[in-house]
């Protein structure tokens, strides 16, 4: 008879814990296999993944060995490895609780009721130029529209580009029936459409002469031919029909096509404003220099950055025009902030752009804690007016247009300009209006160009006053003139006194009122500027001031109210800035209302405690070192089989941990 082997109970517990690391094993391979081979935005959780791998390494060692010793040690260093992973998925756990801000919410007023068309030229410059106020605009009810000016075909993908834009933009709520597809060429043949003739037809880089949508797609216009003049007239009737409160256009950019939309919108608009009482406000973006040259400050700091002013130039360097100080800041959503990217809902939704390989690297300088504009007026008395000047295109000065061109190419469009001829001593345009008004203010814009400038003016009314002002802003910027003149039939313009042969103005405008500002909000920043929304602070004393486009009293305590949610924690207004005290490990809400309007806005401030920052610190370690370098340089192009992208990653990951 043959003896049967009895199992003792280590073999039972060595087989069980077997067939636990064959299952972890198959996992694992699912897990890696998904990882490499799915979605290239497939979630990266390092600490699975290096549970999964000590495990395997693990069960290689139990079918090589039988020596209890080494399957001791073995599972002695698998428990040590498995409570590495523990404290450090909590410290992961941690920063994912904390990785979305959660600021109190006071923006419903800024963003709701209100009626938004966003004109782009590609499939990804939605994010460029209003990723975080998308999603707000959406989320409080307000109706956005988003039109793209070409089909983004350049490589001839225009079924993918425009899928990429629909799937993105429904990321950050935007349905496809409000999404508009002009149908025009991504770049040209033989040089680009706003070059040619208005009737010229051009054929795209991709081989088109008219408008289309691939399958599954409707143009706007079916079959118009690719001319400079249809493109204007599409883009005009679109925006006629949608009426928007605001529109906003892209401006002149460093790309050709941005610069060719940009002047036709605003040939479009000139057109509206001369012939209809449609009166939209206009905000102008830059999706270069503010947002895929910007620096790649996402990480830079536990506290997004706001935009920054990357040429550090006073003005925008693109064109000169717009002032930086002038800009509109804008908050953006709470829900595209997160500390850990990938739970961005605007890094999701850039991922989207899938034709766009190399978008997702992009993310740490598109996402920013603010989003600028620059607003262009659209109430003006003068554009129906009559013009006499006495030389030159006085049409010039009422059309809208502070950049125009008709080489897309040239870097400082500056055709745009009225200038006298040059036998013409005193240049002078008179502008008569359809009826009497009164003028509160009077704009005037330079030459864009520095070497051109007018340096006096004298403005001249029908009832016999003047006003004589001067030099201008030499960027090509409005100087407004305060005039407070009644029963205004007529006024002269006249230049006293100018440098350069092309000196000249672009554009004159007449105001019958302040300067309306249409978004009422205050927003709390830090020392330097950066919009605060969910506070991470190392320090018991913060210093935080005040941003508003419409309140310009100074920020102190008879203008504003502070309140701190925390007893623990004490502050007050004084010296034009807020001050909070907050002690390690306590969390306050900090609310700021502006006493006259009732305008508020409040932040979340944290001081976190030493082992809670022990532990912040581990997990922001793991994800800059794993996702944020890495990971992108994987996405963006890297072998995973030939660069050992993961054997550094991992190896980095093991011996911070362990």
């Amino acid at each position: 008879m043959r003896k049967i082997k009895q199992n003792r109970p280590g073999d039972i517990i060595l087989k069980l814990l077997t067939s636990l690391l064959l299952a972890l094993l198959i996992a694992g391979y699912y897990y890696v296999h998904r990882l490499l081979y799915g979605d290239f935005y497939c979630t990266l959780k390092m600490p699975g993944l290096i549970f999964v791998i000590s495990a395997t390494v693990l069960f290689v060692f139990f079918l090589l060995v039988k020596k209890r010793i080494i399957i001791s040690t073995a599972m002695l260093v698998f428990i040590i490895i498995a409570a590495s992973v523990t404290i450090n998925t909590a410290s992961m756990e941690m920063v994912e609780k904390n990785d979305i801000y959660n600021a109190p919410d006071t923006k419903s007023e800024l963003y709701s009721g209100r009626k938004v068309l966003l004109i782009t030229p590609h499939q990804d410059d939605e994010i460029n130029q209003m990723g975080g106020v998308i999603e707000e605009l959406v989320k409080y009810g307000s109706h956005i529209t988003v039109v793209f000016g070409t089909n983004g075909d350049y490589d001839d993908n225009a079924q993918q580009r425009l899928d990429d834009a629909q799937r993105a933009l429904e990321v950050l709520g935007v349905s496809r029936e409000n999404v508009i597809f002009l149908g025009y060429g991504d770049n040209w043949q033989d040089g680009h459409l706003w070059d040619a003739a208005d009737n010229e037809v051009k054929k795209s880089h991709a081989g088109y002469s008219k408008t289309y949508a691939p399958q599954g797609f409707t143009v706007w216009r079916e079959g118009r031919d690719y001319t400079k003049e249809n493109y204007i007239e599409d883009i005009r009737d679109c925006i006629l029909e949608e009426k928007a409160d605001i529109i906003c256009c892209v401006d002149y950019d460093e790309h050709v096509d941005h610069r060719a939309l940009s002047m036709a919108f605003e040939k479009a608009m000139a057109d509206i404003l001369a012939n209809t009482d449609y009166r939209p406000l206009v905000l102008k973006s830059f999706a270069y220099s503010t947002a895929w040259q910007a620096d790649k400050d996402y990480s830079t700091s536990e506290n997004l950055a706001s935009t920054l002013n990357i040429n550090g130039q006073e003005y925008m360097v693109e064109n000169n025009i717009y002032l930086w100080k002038d800009r509109l800041r804008l908050p953006v959503s709470a829900s595209s902030l997160s500390r850990d990217i990938e739970n961005s809902l605007l890094y999701k939704a850039l991922l989207e752009h899938r034709a766009t390989t190399y978008i997702g690297e992009m993310a740490a300088a598109v996402i920013n804690s603010d989003k600028v504009f620059w607003e262009r007026e659209t109430g003006s008395l003068l554009y129906d007016s009559k013009i006499e000047v006495s030389s030159g295109q006085g049409e010039k000065l009422k059309d809208f247009a502070l950049c125009y061109t008709d080489q897309v190419e040239r870097e400082l469009p500056t055709q745009g300009t009225w200038t006298a001829d040059s036998e013409d001593e005193l240049p002078t345009a008179k502008l008569v209006l359809k009826e009497k008004e009164d003028i509160k203010r009077i704009c005037l814009y330079d030459n864009p160009s520095f070497e051109h400038d007018v340096l006096k003016v004298s403005i001249k009314f029908d009832d016999g006053s003047e006003i004589v002002c001067g030099p201008l802003l030499p960027n090509g910027s409005a100087t407004e003139i305060v005039v407070d003149k009644s029963n205004v039939g007529s006024f002269e313009v006249q230049i006293l006194e100018k440098k350069g042969e092309e000196a000249g103005l672009t554009e004159i405008e007449a105001y019958k009122d302040e300067k309306e500002n249409a978004f009422p909000f205050i927003k709390i920043t830090d020392s330097e500027g950066c919009f605060a929304y969910d506070w991470r602070t190392h320090e018991k004393i913060n210093t935080f001031d005040i941003y508003s486009p419409v309140i310009s009293e100074a920020l102190s305590a008879e203008n504003y109210v502070l309140q701190l949610s925390n007893k623990k924690c004490d502050g007050e207004i004084s010296d034009g800035k807020i001050t909070v005290k907050c002690p390690e490990g306590e969390r306050c809400t900090v609310t700021v209302t502006h006493k006259t309007s009732g305008l508020e806005d409040a932040i979340e401030l944290w001081h976190p405690g030493r082992v809670q920052q022990q532990m912040l610190d581990k997990g922001n370690y793991l994800l800059e070192t794993l996702k944020l370098n890495y990971y992108h340089q994987m996405m963006t192009g890297g072998s995973i089989k030939n660069e050992g992208i993961w054997s550094a990653a991992i190896g980095l990951a093991l011996e911070k941990m362990i």
